[in-house]
């Protein structure tokens, strides 16, 4: 019966992070809060549409929010901002000021609450997500995400309600909470070898396959609060017993990794 009482709490720790944005002192309607001074800038893409990002002064920039429509929310969740339509495709280098910046981060907030986006490609200069990057994107159907970023953080795909597919890289150690929170549609998420830690209700309202590469078993935080859903997670046959035998881990649907079938000559 606790399983059902989960949601409202889950609502106001979601809020919250999304609230949480660093402002640098300055707040909404401030005429600085959008200007230089923060080393904001805009590039035009070449499909026309306009990226928003942030001179980190050391040769990178960070993709960030749109400053005409901040994401800061104070009590009313439900955000419907179409910035970006259709595919973004985020380049791996820009230019400001005449100096050439590699866009290495996608930062706190920086597209949620975008429902015309549909695909996002991000560059393998990418090395980090900020919390709630893609938050309340629900058309959002596919997005990769680069070799060598090492955590999806708190609530950064939470809410995505179109996503099909999730494929992490191997580079991932850490899973923060909420960070898929509510992602029904998903089909299949493939998970690496060197996830150590799953967070807070990471995989609530799911309903596919999760494949783990781990053969040794992610330290669950409340990650497999699941409410009434029950998906299925596959596991390396050689870990299965030791998956089996792990606190919260015994408990869920766990069955084998199915082995592809090698092709006849």
């Amino acid at each position: 019966m606790k399983k059902k009482f989960l949601f409202l709490p889950c609502l106001a720790l979601l809020a919250a992070v999304m609230s949480s944005c660093e402002d640098n002192g300055l707040r909404q309607g401030d005429p600085e809060y959008w200007t230089t001074s923060r080393h904001q800038f805009t590039v035009t893409l070449e499909d026309g549409q306009t990226l928003f990002l942030l001179d980190n002064q050391d040769g990178t920039a960070t993709v960030t929010f749109d400053g005409s429509n901040p994401r800061h929310v104070t009590g009313d969740v439900d955000v419907n901002i179409t910035t970006y339509v259709d595919t973004l495709i985020v380049p791996e280098t820009v230019t400001h000021d005449g100096k050439t910046l590699r866009v290495t981060a996608v930062g706190q907030e920086a597209f949620m609450g975008n429902r015309a986006l549909l695909r996002v490609e991000l560059p393998s200069s990418i090395k980090s997500l900020g919390e709630g990057a893609f938050c309340y994107c629900r058309g959002l159907l596919d997005v990769n995400i680069p070799e060598g970023i090492t955590e999806i953080p708190s609530t950064c795909f939470a809410q995505c309600v179109a996503l099909d597919t999730i494929i992490l890289p191997e580079s991932v150690t850490t899973l923060g909470k909420m960070a898929f929170y509510y992602c029904p549609t998903v089909k299949d998420m493939w998970i690496g070898a060197n996830v150590k830690s799953m967070g807070f209700n990471l995989f609530y309202g799911w309903k596919g396959n999760i494949h783990l590469a781990c053969t040794t078993p992610p330290t669950l935080n409340g990650a497999l609060n699941l409410a009434e859903t029950t998906p299925k997670f596959f596991v390396p046959a050689a870990a299965l017993s030791t998956y089996m035998s792990t606190e919260g881990w015994q408990d869920q649907y766990l069955d084998v990794e199915p082995q592809e079938e090698e092709e006849e000559l």
